[in-house]
């Protein structure tokens, strides 16, 4: 998965509430990754493990990320989010979060 240069301002977080490295217009893929496994948006097999990797590197269980197919037909990381919208993962991603959670509670 490519990631394209990054330089970020203050007008971009403003504007946006957040950055993102997709050109204007891109058509956004959003997954999750959680506990080394990904939700979400269809993406192949070898952009869900980086999402995953990505996830573990930055030592967070949960995280969203936004990708987009670039001119040149890779996917290419757009953003991050530690706090995304869980409605992207839908119901299998609720049901391992519940999983997570009850398994916490008798633990």
């Amino acid at each position: 998965m490519k990631t394209p240069v990054y330089r970020q301002s203050t007008h971009d977080v403003a504007e946006r509430g957040y950055v993102s490295l997709a050109p204007e217009g891109a058509t956004i893929t959003k997954v999750i990754a959680f506990r080394g496994e990904v939700y979400g948006g269809h993406v192949a097999a070898r952009v869900a493990r980086s999402c995953a990797r990505l996830a573990q590197q930055a030592a967070t269980e949960l995280l969203g990320v936004e990708l987009y197919v670039g001119e040149n037909g890779e996917w290419t990381f757009a953003s991050a989010n530690p706090c995304p919208d869980l409605s992207v993962g839908g119901v299998p991603l609720l049901h391992r979060l519940a999983d997570a959670l009850m398994q916490g509670a008798t633990s």
